[in-house]
């Protein structure tokens, strides 16, 4: 049975460079999200030399302090700690005490560590709280809260960090706390907006985790997820202070067109009554003697796509979303017309960055790269003759350099000719898929789909389109 609606099949014939394209993005991909996988990053940024503990330009001695800490969340936090252990060595191990937990994902490969509890806080591919989160979110808040002077915790954080760090305020249920974030998220809200109201919500984001603290030193090492590493942003920012207040978060609903009816009554009381009485532990000296570090982030992924793009030949133009409010709409009418309009050679045209997508209220299967690959495929066939759309030789992925694609296991997806011309012949007809957001069983169907397994690392999403064009 073939899609109502779907184009004549085209006969174009697939040209031998079409594999070789798409093998170059794939491993265009695979360079870029190695380039920012923890372990790699925290080998180049922690070294440990005579018992001084080197991160980046910061140099810290070890010799004053007789406990070291070590917490996280994220998903990249478990072999952050797997690294920092490893750089700190069985020496610094065997005169320190040195303990920790860290919130991490279900279903990794690393289960266990010496002197650090990693605890499976929530299934794979799920991207909002749960009880083990609160739980585990818990057993961190007690060994922070522990520290006094001779302390030093290293705080391991990254994308993802915000659902794998949440503890609510008294007073608001996880459930509470998981409609609004699934309601923010439907209406489009940005990671500004998402995190005015998170932080106002949150017994540890907005800096309250290492205002905690009794005493001692705490450095965060942070695996950034969001463009220009607003470490304030970045899982929303439990060892930052924040520059909220709680009439901000009331704002983001009136921004957004979001009644107060529809959010949870107990969260509207909590926010109305913090607006009364604006207050926060949150202080310039409760956050002393904290340093927020950022070892990696998009820039460095797609520094390492470009160097392998140029290493394959081609010649590449690379940049980096500066706009937070970017919708994928906008973004797949722009990678449409670099597609159509490529110049002569072999070019490559590297694109990061998050945009925002609204997946209505009864979403398919799939996530923002695959809907991204999917508008564009939509796009081009919608302006382009059908004779002509195979010859320009093109192949477009988009992809989270975390592995995981919106409620999917896949990291993306990728669109070339040799894709386009078996949706053809299957008589598929990708606009049913994109009404429906449902560019999972596109892909599934018509072939297409990324699968990199979990990376254990998030700085965001890489686009990558390739094209070949004969000389004019």
């Amino acid at each position: 049975m073939t899609d109502a609606t779907a184009k004549p099949a085209m006969t174009a014939a697939i040209p031998a460079r079409v594999r070789a394209l798409r093998d170059d993005a794939q491993a265009i991909f695979r360079a870029a999200v190695d380039a920012v996988r923890a372990e790699n990053l925290v080998a180049d940024n922690v070294h440990v030399e005579k018992k001084h503990l080197k991160i980046g330009k910061l140099v810290v001695d070890l010799g004053k302090f007789q406990r070291v800490l070590i917490v996280g969340a994220g998903k990249a936090s478990g072999y952050m700690a797997k690294a920092l252990l490893e750089r700190l060595g069985p020496e610094i191990a065997a005169s320190k005490s040195i303990n920790g937990w860290v919130n991490v994902p279900e279903g990794g490969d690393l289960v266990s560590l010496p002197h650090v509890t990693l605890f499976p806080a929530r299934p794979a591919g799920e991207n909002l709280p749960t009880q083990n989160v609160v739980i585990g979110t818990q057993h961190i808040r007690e060994l922070i809260a522990s520290m006094h002077k001779g302390d030093l915790a290293l705080c391991l954080i990254s994308g993802g960090g915000s659902a794998l760090l949440a503890q609510p305020v008294p007073g608001i249920s996880l459930e509470d706390k998981r409609r609004v974030s699934q309601l923010l998220s439907q209406r489009r809200a940005d990671i500004t907006q998402l995190n005015r109201v998170r932080r106002q919500l949150s017994l540890v984001k907005g800096g309250r985790l290492a205002a905690s603290r009794q005493g001692g030193r705490l450095i965060s090492l942070i695996i950034s997820d969001v463009l220009g590493d607003p470490v304030e942003l970045i899982a929303s920012g439990p060892t930052a202070p924040s520059p909220d207040e709680p009439q901000g978060a009331l704002d983001v609903f009136h921004e957004l067109k979001i009644p107060l009816d529809e959010v949870p009554p107990a969260v509207v009381a909590h926010l109305q009554a913090s607006a009364a009485t604006p207050r926060s532990n949150v202080t310039n000296e409760s956050l002393s003697e904290v340093q927020n570090i950022v070892i990696g982030n998009l820039a460095v992924a797609l520094q390492s796509a470009a160097k392998c793009a140029q290493q394959l030949g081609y010649q590449v133009h690379s940049s980096i979303q500066a706009d937070r409010r970017e919708t994928v709409d906008d973004t797949a009418r722009w990678m449409a017309a670099q597609w159509r309009d490529a110049p002569p050679g072999l070019h490559a045209v590297l694109y990061g960055g998050e945009p925002v997508i609204d997946v209505g209220r009864n979403p398919g299967r799939g996530g923002r790269n695959q809907h991204l690959v999917l508008q564009v495929l939509d796009h081009i066939l919608r302006t382009t003759s059908s004779d002509q759309v195979c010859a320009p030789h093109s192949c477009l992925l988009s992809g989270g350099t975390d592995g995981e694609d919106g409620n999917t296991s896949m990291a993306g997806a990728y669109c070339d000719d040799s894709l386009i011309a078996e949706m053809q012949r299957q008589g598929v007809n990708p606009s049913l898929y994109l009404d429906a957001y449902n560019a999972f069983d596109f892909f599934a169907r018509c072939g297409g789909h990324v699968d990199l397994g979990p990376t254990h690392t998030n700085v965001g999403d890489v686009r990558i389109l390739l094209t070949q064009r004969a000389p004019r």
